[in-house]
C-alpha cells in the first residue's frame, strides 16, 4: 500500500490531471504517434515490391517522394495559416478527418495495384494516392503534436516515440507479409496494406474515448482558443523563470487574465522537464483532486469566453504572436529542416543505386531489413532523448550541420566500393539514431521555449520545417537518381 501511495504522489505528465489519466492519455498519444506516418511507412516498407512493379520510364520509389513532400509542405503551410488566423482551430474535426482518410487510402491502394491493368495508369494513380496520403499525415501531426504540447512535455515526447515506433511496427508487418506470400505479389499487397491499417483501427476509438471521457482534453482545447492579456514584461518574467514557483506578485497582477495560471504552470514544467517525474502531486487523494479540477473548469471556461477581443485587436495580436513565435524558435526550425534534408537526400542517396552482394543476402530481404534498421535507430534515439541532458539549441544546430559534413565523404566512398549489406545496416543504424536524436531535441526545445498560447502555432511551424527539409531532400534524391552512374 505504501508503494501505491508513493506512486500516486509521483508527478507524471500534466500536474492538472490525476495519475491514471496521465497514464491513459500517454498511451493514447503513443498510439497517435503510431499513426503519424503509418501510410508513408507502409509504402516505404513495400519498396521491394513497388520498385519494379511499374514498367515505366520513371522510377516509382524516387518519383513519389518529390511530389509527396512538396505537397506535404504546402499542406503544412496551410495548417500554419489556420493555426495563426483561426480563433478556434478545429482539433476534433481534423482528427476524425485524418483517421477516416487513412482508412479509405489503405483499403483503396491494394485494389489499384492489383486491378488496374495499364502500367502508366497504375503508376500515376498510385502517385496520386500516395500524395493524398500526405494529407492525414500532416493533419495528424498538427492536431496531436499541438494537443501533446498543451498536455505536457512528457506527452509530447511520448508522441514522438510513438511516431518512430510506428515505423518499426510497419516494418515488422511488412516482413511478416513478405514471409507469408514470398512469391505472390497480389496477396502480398493486400496483406501488407491491411496489416498496416490495424494501428489506425485501434487508435481511432482511443481518440474518441480520450475526447469524450477525459475532461482535460476539451479544457486544453478551450484554453488554446483564449487570448492571454499578459504584458510584455510578464512574458519576460515567465521566460526567465528557469525553475521554482512564479513570484506571487506576478500572479496577483494577472488575476483577471485568461489561463495565465495555466501558462505559468506549463512554462515551469517545460523549463525543467527532467524534474517532471519527481515532483509530488498537490494532493494524494485522486478523487478529491478530480473534484477540484472539475470545480475550477467552469470558472476557467467563463473567463475564456469573456476574453474575446475586437477584430482589430485580434489581428494585431496575431501579427505579434507570429513574430514572437518565429523569433523564439527559428534556431530549432533551422535544425529540424537541415536534419531532415540530409537524412532524406544524401543518406537515402547512399543506398539508392548500390549493388548488393546477393550471394550473402537476397535483395528484397536486405531492402526490408535496411528499412527496419532505420526505424530501430530512429526509435532508440527518441528513447535516448528522454535522458535529461540539457542540450543548448545552438549545440543541436551545430550537430545537425555536422551530420552533413560526415555524410558527404561517406556517400562518395561507399557509393563506389560498397559490397557488404551488413555494414550498410550498421551505417543505417548510426545515421538513423543521430537523425532521430537531434530532430527530437530540436522539436522539444521549440515547445520548451514557447508559451502555452503559442502551442498550436509552434507545432505547425515544426511540421512546416520538417516538411521543407523533406521536400528539399526528395528533390535532391530525385536528381541523384538520374545523375549518378549505374552500378
Amino acid at each position: 500500500m505504501g508503494c501505491l501511495k508513493k506512486l500516486k504522489d509521483i508527478k507524471i505528465g500534466s500536474p492538472d490531471i490525476p495519475l491514471w489519466q496521465n497514464i491513459f492519455t500517454m498511451i493514447c498519444f503513443f498510439c497517435f504517434g503510431l499513426n503519424f506516418l503509418i501510410y508513408y511507412n507502409a509504402v516505404v516498407n513495400m519498396g521491394d515490391l513497388l520498385s519494379d512493379e511499374f514498367d515505366y520510364s520513371l522510377d516509382f520509389m524516387s518519383t513519389y517522394p518529390i511530389f509527396l513532400n512538396w505537397y506535404n509542405f504546402f499542406i503544412a503551410f496551410g495548417l500554419v495559416l489556420m493555426a495563426t488566423f483561426m480563433k478556434r482551430f478545429p482539433f476534433n474535426f481534423l482528427a476524425h478527418f485524418s483517421f477516416i482518410l487513412y482508412l479509405i487510402l489503405f483499403v483503396l491502394s491494394p485494389i489499384v495495384l492489383n486491378y488496374i491493368k495499364s502500367d502508366v495508369a497504375r503508376f500515376w494513380v498510385m502517385i496520386i494516392i500516395v500524395i493524398i496520403g500526405g494529407t492525414p499525415c500532416q493533419v495528424n501531426s498538427s492536431v496531436f503534436m499541438s494537443l501533446a504540447g498543451l498536455f505536457s512535455p512528457t506527452h509530447n515526447a511520448i508522441f514522438l516515440i510513438g511516431s518512430s515506433a510506428g515505423g518499426i511496427i510497419s516494418s515488422c508487418l511488412r516482413l511478416a507479409s513478405g514471409a507469408i506470400y514470398k512469391n505472390d505479389r497480389k496477396n502480398d499487397y493486400f496483406l501488407s496494406f491491411y496489416l498496416n491499417v490495424i494501428p489506425v483501427v485501434i487508435t481511432y476509438p482511443l481518440y474518441n474515448i480520450m475526447y469524450c471521457c477525459i475532461p482535460h482534453t476539451k479544457r486544453v482545447i478551450r484554453q488554446s482558443y483564449a487570448k492571454s492579456s499578459t504584458t510584455e514584461q510578464e512574458e519576460i518574467e515567465m521566460h526567465e523563470s528557469k525553475s521554482g514557483p512564479i513570484p506571487d506578485n506576478v500572479a496577483a497582477e494577472n488575476v483577471n487574465s485568461v489561463s495565465d495560471e495555466n501558462d505559468k504552470n506549463e512554462l515551469q514544467d517545460r523549463k525543467a522537464p527532467e524534474n517532471a517525474n519527481h515532483s509530488p502531486h498537490s494532493g494524494s487523494d485522486i478523487s478529491e483532486e478530480e473534484q477540484k479540477i472539475n470545480n475550477n473548469a467552469e470558472d476557467n471556461t467563463i473567463k475564456e469566453v469573456n476574453s474575446e477581443l475586437s477584430t482589430e485587436e485580434e489581428h494585431d495580436t496575431i501579427g505579434k504572436q507570429l513574430v514572437r513565435v518565429l523569433k523564439t524558435i527559428w534556431v530549432e526550425l533551422l535544425s529540424v529542416t537541415i536534419d531532415y534534408f540530409w537524412t532524406f537526400c544524401v543518406f537515402a542517396g547512399i543506398f539508392l543505386g548500390i549493388p548488393y552482394d546477393e550471394s550473402k543476402l537476397e535483395l528484397n530481404t536486405s531492402l526490408q531489413i535496411n528499412t527496419f534498421m532505420f526505424m530501430i535507430g530512429d526509435a532508440v534515439a527518441r528513447v535516448l532523448y528522454m535522458i535529461p541532458i540539457p542540450w543548448n539549441r545552438w549545440v543541436i544546430l551545430a550537430c545537425s550541420i555536422a551530420r552533413c559534413v560526415f555524410y558527404v565523404p561517406l556517400f562518395i566512398y561507399y557509393y563506389n566500393v560498397y559490397t557488404n549489406p551488413f555494414l550498410m545496416f550498421f551505417i543505417m543504424l548510426i545515421f538513423s539514431t543521430t537523425h532521430g536524436y537531434f530532430a527530437s531535441h530540436a522539436i522539444q526545445l521549440a515547445f520548451t521555449h514557447s508559451q502555452i498560447k503559442d502551442m498550436k502555432m509552434t507545432a505547425n511551424f515544426c511540421n512546416l520545417g520538417l516538411d521543407l527539409g523533406l521536400a528539399l531532400g526528395a528533390t535532391g534524391l530525385f536528381i541523384l537518381n538520374y545523375i549518378l552512374p549505374d552500378q
